[in-house]
C-alpha cells in the first residue's frame, strides 16, 4: 500500500521515526465513492500499488533492510515490514478471491 511505502521512506531517511498508522476512517472519507469504482479501476489501482511496491522492495540495500523505525507495537525493522506487507497482501488477494466467489465472478 502507498502507505506502507511512506514508512519505508521514513525508515530510510529518518533516525527511528513514529510510524503512523493506517487511518481507516479517513481512508474510507477520502475515498467515499470507492464502492462504485469498476473493477477494472480498482485491479489497475492494485496492479500500480504491486508495482511500485517491487520496485521499493528491489532497490532496497542490506543497510535498507536494518533500518528502525517506531510501530505501535514497537520498533521494526524495515525488512519486518517487508514481512508484515507480504501478509497484509496475501489477505487481500484472499478477501478479492472470495468476494468473486459470492458474486460468481
Amino acid at each position: 500500500s502507498r502507505g506502507w511505502l511512506e514508512s519505508v521512506e521514513h525508515m530510510r531517511t529518518q533516525e527511528n521515526p513514529t510510524l503512523a498508522r493506517f487511518d481507516d476512517a479517513a481512508w474510507k472519507a477520502a475515498h467515499a465513492d470507492v464502492n462504485a469504482w469498476p473493477a477494472e479501476l480498482v485491479f489497475a489501482d492494485l496492479r500500480a500499488v504491486h508495482a511500485e511496491t517491487l520496485h521499493r522492495v528491489e532497490t532496497l540495500t542490506d543497510a535498507d533492510l536494518l533500518r528502525l523505525g517506531v510501530g505501535a507495537r514497537g520498533p521494526v525493522t524495515v525488512r519486518d515490514l517487508i514481512g508484515r506487507y507480504a501478509g497484509h497482501d496475501v489477505n487481500h488477494a484472499n478477501q478479492i478471491r472470495e468476494v468473486r466467489r459470492v458474486i460468481g465472478a
